[in-house]
């Protein structure tokens, strides 16, 4: 257990009173791991463990217990193994011995019953903190073939599509995001957001959003986490040249995934990467989770979004997908094999799978946000095709940008974008994005 001197005082003096005791077996996992990887925590996931220990500790020990009784209750009936149950870390072993449970659906409903109770509790007592507006640009790639009529089929129903008033053939990205004189600009925004290191991401299946960087960031600013597909390849080959190690059980695969999450990650890290810990070890769970990320880029845009979204709770993020190649012939993704080093003949680009992914991967990014209470009341979410002068635009009343029939000019769409963004922006109402019940950040991960 972390203890060091990096822990703030009031986690350090709840482990040495015993606190973790009091909690029932199966939180056991994620909170030990939640403070010994303290260090590495974004801004938002430490507010978030601080309020909730917090709110557990103000419990008298009858309304602690009455939160927990039926999770014991349903714990009990799993007959989870207390002496050999893994409670440092969350692990595969962990999670095999809940699946198979009978009892595990109960379990997962009652785990967010809590954690839904615990937030309405901590709402109590941090109301009154000032709201971020916060915006989501979800970005499609000029190589893919989109067809303007059904481009933005899946979000009809949640928004506005309109015309972007840019010349023919140009690139609707790189005119939005041009360096426009009128001020506030977004450029401007964004550099003034770049200073909180986790509040603006730039995610990339290609690396062209290099250059917002470049016009972003001014001389010590902190810059945006950025990520790009294409330049995290050392960092996506080393992962799995060593995941498919793995042999067929459980034991060998959680033995592997502990050497992954102490290995030195340095030699395979972009300078950018290596000099921001919080990130590297983001990295490191984003590939540990065996999704796609690491073999497919638009699987790696749309994950890292949304466990961007999870953990740090940007207030801008920028997700561009983009082209993928075919699986190639005698070679296996479902193991996630690096396919240039299994097969030496050339990659091909699917131009027309490309284009399907970065569609609904796009669409499930912008339902991602719907988990989380902090981008229903106050986002923007705004849809391009680099190749197309057609967007979407999804947002609230008080975003001062009506569209219609008429053309926007991106100058205006800019500008509505910066005063939206701008760090002394306020709430007039509570008009919200999407309705739905919140998921907890913290159920997350069971």
């Amino acid at each position: 257990m972390h203890t060091g001197p990096g822990l703030p005082e009031e986690i350090r003096r709840a482990v040495k009173n015993g606190f973790l005791n009091r909690l029932p077996l199966t939180f056991l996992p994620y909170t030990n791991q939640q403070i010994r990887e303290w260090d590495y925590l974004f801004e938002y996931e430490r507010r978030y463990l601080l309020r909730t220990l917090a709110y557990l500790d103000s419990l008298d020990p009858a309304r602690f217990s009455a939160l927990f009784a039926r999770l014991r209750e349903i714990e009990s009936s799993m007959g989870l193994p207390h002496a050999h149950f893994p409670t440092q870390a969350s692990s595969m072993e962990a999670s095999s011995w809940l699946a198979r449970s009978p009892y595990y659906q109960a379990w997962r409903s009652e785990v967010q019953n809590v954690f839904a109770q615990i937030e309405r509790g901590c709402e109590v007592q941090n109301e009154g903190e000032k709201p971020i507006y916060r915006a989501i640009i979800l970005i499609l790639g000029a190589k893919l073939p989109l067809a303007p009529a059904t481009v933005w089929e899946r979000w009809k129903g949640l928004g506005s599509e309109f015309t972007l008033a840019v010349p023919a053939n140009a690139n609707t990205r790189e005119a939005l995001f041009q360096p426009f004189s009128a001020q506030p600009s977004l450029f401007e925004v964004l550099r003034a957001r770049s200073k909180r290191s986790d509040d603006v991401w730039l995610i990339d299946a290609d690396n062209e959003l290099k250059s917002l960087i470049t016009e972003s960031s001014a001389p010590g600013d902190a810059a945006p986490i950025t990520l790009s597909f294409e330049r995290l390849k050392s960092f996506r080959e080393g992962f799995l040249e060593r995941i498919n190690a793995i042999q067929k059980d459980l034991a060998d695969a959680d033995a592997v995934y502990r050497q992954l999450r102490t290995l030195n990650l340095d030699a395979w890290c972009p300078t950018e990467i290596a000099a921001r810990p919080s990130v590297r070890e983001f990295l490191r769970n984003l590939f540990l989770s065996g999704n796609g990320s690491s073999v497919f880029s638009n699987s790696f845009v749309e994950w890292a979004a949304s466990e961007a979204m999870r953990r740090a709770r940007p207030s801008v993020l920028v997700a561009r997908f983009g082209t993928r190649f075919r699986p190639k012939p005698f070679t296996s993704v479902a193991v996630f094999e690096d396919q240039d080093r299994a097969n030496p003949i050339p990659a091909e680009a699917d131009l027309e799978g490309s284009a399907l992914d970065a569609q609904v991967l796009a669409h499930y990014t912008g339902l991602a946000a719907r988990r989380y209470p902090e981008y229903r009341a106050r986002s923007v979410i705004l849809c391009l095709a680099e190749a197309l002068p057609c967007a979407f635009l999804v947002a609230p009343r008080e975003f001062a940008l009506e569209v219609g029939a008429e053309p926007v000019r991106p100058a205006r769409l800019n500008a509505a974008l910066a005063e939206w963004l701008r760090p002394d922006a306020r709430i007039t109402s509570q008009s919200e994005l999407f309705l739905s019940t919140p998921v907890s950040q913290a159920a997350g991960e069971f």
